[in-house]
This record gives C-alpha cells, sequence and structure tokens, in this order.
C-alpha cells in the first residue's frame, strides 16, 4: 500500500523523468527532435546584492528614470495582478476557509522585496504550480520549502538534464492538476439563485483561456466592482399611498439604499416623480430612511435641492426614523428645512396639523409659505415615544421644545388642535 501510495504522490515526477528518458533516446544531434524539448537552462544561482538602479542593455544605459518610464502602467498592474492572484489562489485552496488577505499582501510584498537583492523576477502565486503542489500531495505551506530546495539543487547540478524535458509534459502536468479546479457542477446553482452572477463567471473563464489569467482576472474584478456600485448608484425605490390613523392621507416613499454621490441625482428625480404623479404635487410625501445607513456632504447637497423643489410647488416633505449619522451629515451640511421625526405620534401629529391647516390657509399663498416656514420649524429630532430609532428623552434636551399644545395658542394660529400633543425637540 506505502508503494502504491509513494506512485500516486511522485505521479507527476514519473511522467516528467519518463517522458525525458524518451526524449533523450529518440534525440540525434544532427536531426530535429520529434518533441519540442525545454532546451539550454542557465545553471547556477544569482550574485546576491543591492537592487541594481541602472542597467545597460543593447549598448545602451538605462536610469532608475529611463527603467520606469520603459515599464509603463506595468509598475502598478504587476503588483495588482500578483496580490489579486495570490488572493484568488489562496481561496482556491483553502477549502472554505477564510482567507485573510492582509497576510496575503504582507507576505507578498516581503518576498518581492528580499528577491530584489537577488534580482529575482516579481515574485507572485502560480496556478499552475499551487495545482501540481495539490495534486501531488502537499498540504500544508512547509511544502514550499522543499521546493526552494530542489530547485536549488536543480539549479546547482540538473539543469544539463532539464535541456531533454520535452514541453509538453510539462502542459500534460499542469492541465491534469488544474483540471479538477474546473467547478463545472456551480453552474446549475448559480442559474437558479443569482444569474447575473454567471455574466463574470464566464467573462473571466474565456479571458483567462483567450488573453491570459493576469487580464482575466482584472477584467472579472471589473465586472464585480460594476454590479456592486450599480445599486448605489440606482437604488431601488418603494412608493406606496398610506394613510395615517386619523384618516389623513400621504405618499410614503422607501429608498433601499445609503445616500450617496452617486445615487443623489437618480433619487432626486425618482422622488420628484413620484411627488408629481402619485402624489398630485399637493400630498405630503414621507421618506423612510430606515434603509439609509449614511450619507455624504454631495448627498445632502441633494437633498436641500429635493426639498426647494417641494416648496416651490408647495408640497411638504418630511424624513422619517433617520439614523443619527444622517442627521449629523445633514446639520454640518447647513440644511436648514431638514424636517425629521422617528416616532408614528409625531408622524400623525405633523401630517393633522398640516391637513387641518391646509383647510383654514387654502386662499393666499403667502399664508401657504409661512405654514411651510413654520412646519420646517417643527423639528422633532428627540423624541420620547417609542419606535424608530431610540430618542433621548425631551425632558432631558437642552434645546427649545414646543409642545403641541403651546403650537395651539394664539401665537400660533397656524397650527389647529387635535387631540393630545406628543413632546417633541427642535434642533
Amino acid at each position: 500500500m506505502k508503494t502504491l501510495w509513494l506512485i500516486s504522490t511522485a505521479r507527476n515526477v514519473f511522467v516528467v523523468v519518463v517522458c525525458s528518458f524518451i526524449a533523450y533516446n529518440l534525440h540525434a544531434e544532427n536531426e530535429d527532435s520529434p518533441f519540442i524539448l525545454t532546451g539550454t537552462v542557465r545553471s547556477g544561482l544569482p550574485s546576491f546584492g543591492l537592487p541594481p538602479f541602472g542597467t545597460n542593455l543593447g549598448n545602451q544605459t538605462y536610469s532608475f528614470a529611463d527603467m520606469c518610464s520603459e515599464l509603463g502602467s506595468s509598475i502598478v498592474l504587476v503588483p495588482i495582478i500578483g496580490v489579486l492572484g495570490n488572493v484568488a489562489i489562496a481561496k482556491a485552496f483553502s477549502s472554505g476557509d477564510s482567507v485573510d488577505a492582509t497576510q496575503e499582501l504582507l507576505t507578498l510584498g516581503i518576498c518581492n522585496l528580499l528577491g530584489s537583492f537577488a534580482s529575482s523576477f516579481p515574485v507572485t502565486g502560480s496556478f499552475s504550480r499551487s495545482a501540481v503542489n495539490h495534486a501531488s500531495g502537499v498540504m500544508t505551506p512547509f511544502g514550499g520549502f522543499y521546493t526552494g530546495v530542489l530547485i536549488l539543487l536543480a539549479l546547482g547540478l540538473l539543469t544539463p538534464y532539464f535541456y531533454f524535458i520535452p514541453k509538453a509534459s510539462l502542459a500534460a502536468v499542469i492541465i491534469c492538476a488544474v483540471v479538477f479546479m474546473i467547478e463545472y457542477e456551480v453552474v446549475k446553482p448559480m442559474w437558479k439563485s443569482s444569474r447575473k452572477d454567471l455574466i463574470p463567471t464566464f467573462v473571466t473563464f474565456i479571458t483567462c483561456l483567450v488573453i491570459a489569467v493576469e487580464y482575466g482576472i482584472i477584467i472579472g474584478v471589473g465586472i464585480n466592482l460594476v454590479f456592486l456600485l450599480y445599486p448605489s448608484a440606482r437604488p431601488t425605490i418603494h412608493v406606496e399611498k398610506s394613510t395615517t390613523h386619523s384618516g389623513v392621507e400621504y405618499l410614503l416613499v422607501t429608498p433601499a439604499n445609503s445616500l450617496y454621490f452617486p445615487a443623489v441625482d437618480f433619487i432626486r428625480t425618482s422622488v420628484g416623480k413620484a411627488a408629481v404623479k402619485q402624489g398630485l404635487s399637493h400630498l405630503p410625501v414621507i421618506i423612510d430612511c430606515r434603509f439609509i445607513l449614511g450619507a455624504d456632504f454631495t448627498a445632502a447637497k441633494g437633498i436641500a435641492a429635493l426639498i426647494e423643489d417641494f416648496n416651490k410647488r408647495k408640497q411638504p416633505i418630511y424624513f422619517y426614523n433617520p439614523q443619527p449619522s444622517v442627521i449629523s451629515v445633514f446639520k454640518g451640511a447647513s440644511l436648514e428645512e431638514f424636517v425629521h421625526f422617528c416616532s408614528q405620534e409625531e408622524l400623525d401629529f405633523i401630517l393633522q396639523s398640516f391637513s387641518n391647516n391646509q383647510q383654514h390657509t387654502k386662499g393666499t399663498e403667502p399664508e401657504q409659505r409661512r405654514l411651510l416656514v413654520e412646519m420646517n420649524d417643527f423639528l422633532p429630532f428627540e423624541s420620547p415615544f417609542n419606535g424608530g430609532v431610540p430618542c433621548k428623552s425631551a425632558e432631558n434636551s437642552s434645546n427649545v421644545c414646543k409642545s403641541r399644545n403651546n403650537l395651539n395658542d394664539s401665537s400660533t394660529p397656524l397650527l389647529e388642535k387635535s387631540g393630545s400633543a406628543p413632546e417633541v425637540t427642535k434642533v
């Protein structure tokens, strides 16, 4: 059994040795070999020293700046391809375990740094060598130690014999090792679950076969980046008409993603169209912010422009249940007319108050504008009610507070009384 295990483990070595022996016997001094052979391999080890910052090539001297200029974009592409290839190989052979990409990047950097003192090629992982090691039974990274020792011995003693190794035998070893890495059985589950994932899969596979593995990896990563960024630029927006407990109808708009600069114009246009078509340019619009986990300065400016659009057609817009981080971004952008609240009671109160005042201020435009200004001053950022994001009690707040009863006295005639009042806080 041990003999069979040894033969199966060392099968790649046996293939190369047997094919080299056959090529040696069929090789004639003055005749062409029936096989394409590896040819002459320079023996010995490179000299160790500081990395060269200049070189002579074709009777011409190149400085460090000239070498960088000659390499061009390869200075950036080679490290990127090396990192991507290394991480991809680690994931392919990790058997489902997590891979620490930072550790891979650190190791790769150290190898290239030390390799520069021996004038080595750029160091990176290899699909073919990794597949051959895996097919040969290598289980731990210590296999690289044996590989290094064998390479050093081969460069010092065996290079004359490498001449007779047929390239076809090397190709056969690599193909037999890599063919088991093709996970063709994953196509059917991907077709059933997420068909769009098949696009980068097949594009990467075909590009690797036709052009090169490095370019296939880059193109695959680029397509995946497009798929990841598209939902941020074109988030799903759900629009529906709803009614409060007091019977006031409003338009509920729920964006399904955070507010960042790629999606600002799209959200502004989509919300504006929904307010005009489904909201008939007069229904209050409530933006449900439960899925908006972040925002940036450009988004804040876009929301300010959206609020201005609504103010121009005298249609109210409010924001329900925004995250504290989102509120801080909008406050930092000096968005004065950002009206938000975090409980259903506040929603009912604001909409009922707006409905009551609409009935009393239908006639004149100045009064309606004054109503919008007063409602914009009604900013219940902190509330004692349950529901939504946790809010600090209004009694403990140092901000100016207005209760609903205070809004119904003679000094504020635009807000009509409608039941008990929740206490709210103005930011």
